[in-house]
């Protein structure tokens, strides 16, 4: 039995081009983006909430623009209104696989800003 594909971002209903985006992840400038990240990180980046070695590269503010906006405003950090605008501006985090997934269901669900909000009142990693 085929398990179904699973679109998080066409059911939150995203303000954004799937196909576009996931072009984006391939293109030379993300793949440079993300290796200067990591250089700045000494080559071996941690994720940001627990601390263990990182392996996701996302983008902090999401891709959804209405949330990307609040979530910005309310961090008091600067975030382009437009996704591609922001594709490779960021703000951007390093993210163990358990973070992430978390994080986009957050992003998923509209609730991203209480997720970071969490994450910053547990004292994030140490």
């Amino acid at each position: 039995m085929k398990v179904p594909t699973y679109r998080p971002h066409e059911e939150a209903g995203y303000s954004l081009d799937l196909q576009a985006r996931k072009a984006l992840y391939k293109t030379r400038d993300w793949y440079r983006t993300k290796a200067r990240s990591k250089r700045k990180h000494g080559g071996k980046p941690r994720c940001m909430v627990c601390g263990k070695l990182a392996n996701t590269f996302d983008h902090l503010v999401g891709h959804d623009d209405d949330q990307a906006v609040r979530v910005a405003s309310a961090l008091g950090i600067v975030a382009l209104e437009r996704w591609r605008d922001r594709f490779f501006e960021g703000p951007f985090v390093w993210l163990c696989q358990t973070h992430h997934s978390s994080k986009t269901r957050a992003e998923m669900d509209g609730k991203l800003l209480d997720w970071l909000r969490d994450y910053r009142s547990s004292g994030g990693a140490s």
